[in-house]
């Protein structure tokens, strides 16, 4: 069994499957760019040949060339050539930040990668004893645990993302007294966060139960759909049943999900672009913030004698706030005014809670 490079594995990415095959020079064009500088085209062609001898990739033999085409193949792990140690390193603690974090069930999923990686690093330190007890992936703030969810569904969930197929779910929606809602929907994006799994989606259809049905006069809920024939962002262990929706259905293109409107329900934003933010922060603040940037283009100068004062831009949202309210003691929102008076009055009704003694 030959083993692949890594080049020669990007060269097959390069390669469509067999209803859209491509002549070499097609294929070098998009080698060039992936990598971003030039090789020649026979280094191209050796790659290419290397594939077929590996049975990865076939050609079609014509007049004016070879048409090449990817096979659909599971490539094994020695197919890949050896991690180096350092690469096998950060293999397993992206695994392992990945399984402290919301996505345990896919990191055991993925075993038989994690054991390949340290397996690397045991022979790599053959005569120190190295131990996964050496790394970790953590932080300060207490996070929560993840919600619990069906794995199953989220095949469904992920089969729909990789086909373009609608599904149709049941989906629970607690501010509504846990009213089941029937969506058919098309999912187009996934996004692991706060240790839970949301769903980016066009939603085709919406059945509500009698008497639950949202006033349409009335804001949505959030993580409730933004209505029929919308992108919408749901979480995936309020799905209680999934299944692949009988009908074919055309799905918008031109999906990104980091364009404005899916960021802001993911993430749940408040401003479509950057706000300029002006902060006056202490010394513990600012001695942080000089490490790790609030934003790239974060300023920082001085402000009185024991004061700095901060400038950047971001996007107000739940994240910004909820950061801004763990360093309260640090901070003084100067800019905008209207941060400035969510954060006042957000502290005013905190303090009220312990303005009496009595418990």
């Amino acid at each position: 069994m030959q083993r692949l490079s890594i080049r020669q594995m990007l060269v097959l990415d390069c390669l469509n499957e067999k209803h859209a095959k491509l002549k070499t020079r097609e294929v070098h064009a998009r080698v060039v760019e992936r990598l971003g500088r030039a090789r020649t085209i026979k280094t191209t062609q050796r790659d290419l040949n290397r594939l077929k001898d590996a049975g990865a990739a076939g050609v079609d033999e014509r007049s004016d060339g070879g048409h090449w085409f990817r096979k659909k193949l599971v490539v094994s792990l020695d197919r890949l050539g050896q991690l180096d140690a350092n690469q096998a390193m950060n293999l397993v603690l992206l695994l392992e930040h990945g399984a402290r974090f919301g996505m345990k069930e896919q990191v055991e999923g993925l075993a038989h990668i994690k054991h390949y990686a340290e397996s690397v690093l045991l022979e790599a330190t053959a005569e120190n004893g190295w131990s996964s007890r050496t790394l970790t992936s953590t932080t300060r703030f207490v996070t929560l645990e993840p919600a619990a969810f069906d794995p199953e569904l989220l095949k469904i969930i992920q089969t729909s993302l990789l086909s373009q197929r609608t599904i149709s779910v049941s989906y629970r929606v607690p501010e509504r007294g846990d009213a089941l809602v029937g969506y058919v929907l098309g999912v187009r994006g996934l996004s692991f966060q706060d240790a839970n799994i949301y769903v980016s989606c066009y939603v085709h259809e919406e059945h509500w139960p009698a008497g639950s049905e949202p006033d349409a006069n009335q804001p949505r809920h959030k993580y409730e759909s933004n209505g029929p024939r919308t992108l919408s962002v749901l979480q995936m262990h309020r799905v209680l049943s999934a299944s692949v929706d009988l009908l074919d259905r055309e799905v918008p293109g031109n999906y990104d999900i980091n364009a404005p409107q899916v960021r802001r329900d993911l993430l749940s934003l408040y401003s479509q672009e950057p706000i300029c933010l002006v902060l006056r922060i202490r010394f513990n603040l600012q001695k942080r913030l000089s490490e790790n940037r609030l934003a790239p283009d974060q300023r920082i100068e001085p402000d009185g004698a024991d004061h700095w004062r901060l400038t950047c831009g971001i996007h107000d949202g739940q994240g910004l706030r909820l950061w801004l309210l763990s360093n309260a003691d640090q901070i003084e929102v100067i800019e905008p005014l209207g941060l400035r008076e969510y954060m006042r009055e957000t502290l005013s009704k905190a303090l009220s809670a312990y303005a009496s003694h009595d418990v």
